[in-house]
């Protein structure tokens, strides 16, 4: 999922950019050394079963459909509320949403298989993600502040101001890996940083002033979608190295990185894009937008107006569904 942050008009932001980058350097330097308190009271917590939900009227069912080599987790919501989906475990079995999405107060809900819930009070909900075990989640509240939380016990703790843009990528140590932004309004300077289990902030982990997302790669490594004088690149980042792996060029948006290296992103006026490799020329696939990589790389969500739609990596479409769905990890049901 891409980040959401704006790409920079392409005249008039030098002045704006150099005051943020300045703020922002102060507030990683305060962070970095303990200099910004951190609020670490625990947010309120609801639990409920599926039958307490349906008689509020905030039912959420996890519809699991099984296609060829994959699966892919539908969210069903009844009631009146529309809550936006966040994240979905990587075994698809439990999800996050927001209710509602954007920096005004917000409940973050764990919705698990058997429709039971876990509800906890946000100041806002920005973005939320798993670690590859589903133990593990972070969330960003409407201030840009940093929350762990316990999946299955809702217990929750600030573990960092930020401001930071997501979605994060949580580590199995406790850490997480965010934008550190210049506001959650304006953020005009994205930074990739690292936060560790005690809220240290390390620094950038890139030079690049204005990274729209970024995607862990089967090798250790990172792939980032930023900002370049041409539009947007795709670069490798980790032991070191900094490397171009695609140059999207001017108008490409929500690009998804596959942990094998396939990039997927929206161009010409809704249509999405693959390059299968590194250096290669990107291919069309599909009509739509907001392409996401299932795990592998084979499969991918793309959204067309109000459905989501499952296609394989040739554009064969497999699936399509009426609202919110994510690809999880596929076993034995899928004769794997």
């Amino acid at each position: 999922m891409s980040l959401p942050i704006p790409a920079p008009p392409a005249e008039g932001i030098g002045s704006a950019r150099h005051r943020s980058i300045a703020v922002i350097i102060v507030l990683l330097t305060g962070l970095a050394t303990g200099g910004v308190a951190l609020a670490t009271r625990p947010v309120p917590v609801l639990h409920l079963t599926r039958g307490e939900a349906a008689e509020a009227g905030m039912t959420v069912d996890l519809v699991r459909h099984v296609l060829a080599g994959g699966a892919v987790v539908e969210i069903r919501a009844d009631g009146s509320s529309h809550p936006k989906l966040l994240a979905v475990a990587p075994d698809g079995s439990s999800a996050l949403l927001a209710e509602p999405f954007g920096i005004d107060p917000s409940t973050l809900v764990v919705v698990r298989e058997d429709g039971s819930q876990i509800r906890l009070e946000m100041p806002g909900l920005l973005a939320a993600a798993y670690g590859d075990h589903g133990d593990r989640l972070a969330a960003i509240d409407g201030t840009g502040g940093l929350w762990e939380v316990n999946p299955g016990t809702g217990e929750s703790r600030r573990l960092a101001d930020g401001p930071f843009a997501g979605p994060p990528i949580v580590g199995d140590d406790g850490s997480v890996i965010a934008l550190l932004v210049s506001s959650v309004e304006a953020p005009f300077v994205s930074r990739l940083v690292s936060i560790d289990a005690r809220g240290r902030v390390s620094p950038f982990l890139s030079d690049a002033e204005l990274v729209y997302a970024a995607f862990p790669l089967a090798s250790g490594d990172l792939a980032i979608s930023v900002h370049a004088s041409g539009g947007t690149e795709v670069r490798r980042i980790g032991a070191g190295r900094d490397e171009l792996m695609a140059d999207l060029g001017p108008g490409a948006t929500d690009v998804s990185v596959a942990r094998d290296g396939r990039i997927a992103f929206t161009a010409d006026h809704g249509a999405v894009f693959v390059i299968d490799r590194p250096g290669g020329e990107p291919r069309a696939l599909v009509p739509g937008a907001h392409p996401v990589f299932g795990q592998d790389g084979d499969l991918l969500t793309v959204t067309q107006g109000d459905e989501t739609v499952v296609v394989a990596i040739d554009g064969t479409e497999l699936e399509r569904l009426a609202g919110d769905a994510s690809l999880v990890a596929c076993g034995a049901e899928c004769g794997s």
